[in-house]
């Protein structure tokens, strides 16, 4: 069977609010599989889960999300929110309350394809978030492209001075891993670390990190 990527999907299932399902689905298997890592002490750090608009918008979400976190007995600082830079700038007030509501469980947030939703910065400072997340665009072309390596740097001053952490998407190469390294941003995800994984190649690849570290 064909796998679909994301951008394939993702659209026809918010069109059709199937997206609602979807994301209580993975959320729930989310909180299922921290619970299961803590246990076994294969992993104490955060995971990451990407929400949907919509889902947020059309549901009872901080309901939802406190019903899981409780039902498998997850901490909320294991947990993260992303959602991304353009939603949140469809309507900077009404998510800003949203947001509000959503940090107030205990979760952290993060801002998902930054640079790419013409941010405005007075909204930006006074979103609720904790990391913003470097979008793939402005990652794929480090170290060697100059004007990627300004808006980089740029990037990561600002959350810098607002109190944020950055994470860099998409890294590939360990030169890229270096020069952001370099320049502040020391979280990245990308095929470099590792590719997508099942539940249990995950836990095996914990496994190791653990017991490298």
């Amino acid at each position: 069977m064909e796998l679909s990527p994301p951008d394939r999907f993702i659209p026809i299932a918010e069109e059709t609010k199937m997206i609602l399902f979807i994301g209580e689905f993975v959320l729930e298997q989310a909180c299922r599989d921290i619970s299961k890592w803590k246990k076994n002490g294969v992993c104490d750090g955060r995971v990451a889960v990407n929400v949907s608009g919509i889902q947020i918008e059309h549901s009872d979400f901080a309901g939802t999300l406190k019903k899981c976190l409780h039902k498998y007995n997850v901490e909320p600082s294991m947990l993260e929110i992303e959602v991304t830079e353009s939603t949140v700038m469809k309507n900077p007030e009404q998510w800003i309350s949203i947001l509000e509501e959503i940090k107030r469980i205990g979760v952290t947030i993060s801002v998902d394809d930054f640079g790419t939703g013409y941010s405005s910065l007075s909204y930006l400072r006074r979103l609720p978030v904790d990391t913003l997340k470097i979008d793939i665009s402005f990652v794929q072309d480090l170290p060697f492209e100059k004007d990627a390596c300004a808006i980089a740097n740029a990037i990561i001053s600002m959350a810098n001075s607002l109190g944020l952490t950055t994470l860099a998407e998409g890294v590939e190469t360990q030169e890229q891993r270096d020069y952001l390294k370099k320049i502040g941003c020391i979280q990245t995800q990308g095929f470099l670390l590792s590719r997508p994984m099942t539940y249990s190649a995950t836990c095996d690849w914990l496994t190791n990190i653990k017991t490298i570290r």
